[in-house]
């Protein structure tokens, strides 16, 4: 992007007081530049103007939604002419979530999208979220498939991803996966929307693996084992569900939603070192959790795809309170469920304090709680899949510098687990108030359709968050090893002997 010094200066002195879409373009050219000069002032400049500019447009408007694009990317800019870490930053990426966010709810053009989902996607992956990372590269890509910088930024962070995970045959295939991505780029294309900088780096990229990995598995055809041969109709459609749905503890389940030999939960606690006497309590823990997940998983298939009444519901007299609500043994599955999974949060904390040896009194340790009460010790940790932790537990709870920085996707997943434990809730056939008067807050209404959706949330974290959780032990073990530690072999559980 070109502009002389005397041009910028006088872009900068704009007073931007019309909100044509002339006038708020060169807002963002102000933005732009502010952040390649590195000039605050004219950054903190935008952002005010900005904000002044959302008190005058309607939400739901083009221009509202492009400004909240902007305001993204000028929080974004911010934030690293500060050059702080994640931590000492969290106001600045907070905004950028929010902001980036709030355009998507409003008309903008396809290619803003693109490039929101983009700058999403690198935000967390620089928070230590390749999982969510990879998602909103997806979500660009199914706007353009050719759009350059999801390509590139997408096989950039499953090439990093294969480095954070334990297992070599998973580095391999989501290395392949990288290369096949950054073989859809059009390198000799004139792209506007990529700068050279960033093509050149994704290009060496594509080299350096095409110098370090075997070409004929590079350019060969998988050829796995189809899981789903020998298996009942009844779990190759549940398998096929927990793909479709990305809900296996398994890595590669984040590059694929077809492919069988993917249909396990594979993922475990890598190879943990531990003092002579010591046992593998560790993998104890992450069993439990597992364990718990799956069997919750499938309570959760079992109560959507349940279209008959059971027999334990026979006899069970139930009145019609004239509020719409439903009961059935189909329906308990799905709440079941969501409280099953949504209690390992705090058994993930558990297991991170211990590990960590963060010195945390066990009856303080929670989810939500311990990044502050530790906040010290983790930071000295230098794990940043730590920080992508904490990031999702604030995603969990609503919990931002910004009291608006509200993600419509996790909204009030904390408040429903609340009513489920503690209180009432109504799933109903019609969103319709109850035809009597009854105390404020007395029932949290909710629809079927949106309990499910509320319930594939929370499955979908709490799975992101297992897998980081055995990232983040796997990231500390690469620094733990000593000759003083003994590295114990375990026998793998046969499935005939789980009954």
């Amino acid at each position: 992007m070109n502009m002389n010094r005397e041009d910028y200066l006088k872009l900068k002195k704009c007073d931007f007081l019309e909100n044509t879409l002339e006038e708020i373009q060169k807002l963002g050219t102000l933005i732009d530049i502010s952040g390649i000069l590195c000039d605050k002032e004219g950054i903190e400049k935008s952002i005010e103007v900005c904000n002044r500019k959302l008190n005058e447009i309607e939400f739901g408007d083009q221009n509202y939604g492009v400004i909240c694009y902007f305001l993204g990317n000028a929080y974004s800019n911010l934030k690293n002419i500060r050059n702080k870490n994640n931590w000492e930053s969290e106001n600045n990426i907070d905004k950028q979530i929010k902001y980036y966010k709030m355009a998507l709810q409003n008309n903008i053009p396809p290619i803003t999208k693109c490039k929101i989902y983009t700058n999403l996607g690198n935000l967390y992956d620089n928070l230590g979220q390749p999982i969510k990372s990879i998602l909103y590269r997806e979500k660009a890509l199914d706007i353009d498939p050719n759009f350059t910088m999801a390509l590139g930024t997408l096989g950039s962070t499953l090439l990093n991803y294969s480095s954070l995970v334990y297992d070599e045959g998973h580095k391999l295939i989501l290395i392949k996966k990288s290369y096949e991505i950054f073989n859809k780029i059009d390198f000799n294309k004139n792209d506007p929307d990529c700068y050279p900088e960033a093509k050149e780096s994704f290009l060496q990229k594509k080299i350096s693996i095409e110098s370090n990995i075997d070409e004929e598995f590079l350019n060969g055809k998988e050829n796995y084992d189809n899981y789903f041969k020998n298996i009942s109709f009844n779990e190759k459609k549940y398998r096929k569900w927990c793909l479709k749905n990305k809900l296996f503890i398994n890595p590669l389940n984040d590059i694929s939603t077809e492919d069988s030999y993917i249909a396990q939960d594979i993922l475990s606690v890598p190879n943990i070192v531990v003092k002579k006497g010591e046992g593998p309590y560790f993998h104890s823990m992450f069993n439990q959790i597992k364990q718990e997940y799956v069997s919750a998983r499938y309570l959760f298939f079992e109560g959507i795809e349940g279209n008959k009444s059971h027999f334990s519901d026979k006899g069970n007299l139930i009145y019609n309170t004239f509020d719409y609500s439903e009961y059935s043994f189909n329906l308990e599955k799905i709440k079941i469920s969501y409280r099953i999974v949504y209690s390992l949060f705090d058994k993930i904390s558990y297991i991170i304090n211990i590990y960590f040896n963060l010195k945390v009194d066990y009856k303080k340790v929670n989810f939500r709680r311990i990044w502050k009460i530790a906040e010290k010790e983790i930071k000295a940790k230098e794990n940043y899949i730590l920080v992508g932790l904490y990031h999702l537990s604030k995603e969990l709870y609503n919990i931002y510098y910004d009291e608006d920085c509200i993600d419509d996707e996790y909204k009030e997943l904390d408040i429903l687990r609340n009513f489920l434990e503690h209180k009432h809730i109504r799933i109903k056939s019609f969103n319709k108030k109850s035809f009597f008067n009854e105390p404020d807050g007395f029932a949290y209404d909710i629809s079927k359709d949106e309990m499910i959706k509320k319930t594939y949330s929370i499955f979908s974290l709490i799975r992101e968050a297992i897998i980081y959780l055995s990232i983040s032990m796997h990231l500390e073990e690469r620094k733990n090893y000593s000759n003083d530690y003994l590295s114990l072999g375990m026998r793998v559980y046969s499935d005939n002997e789980k009954i």
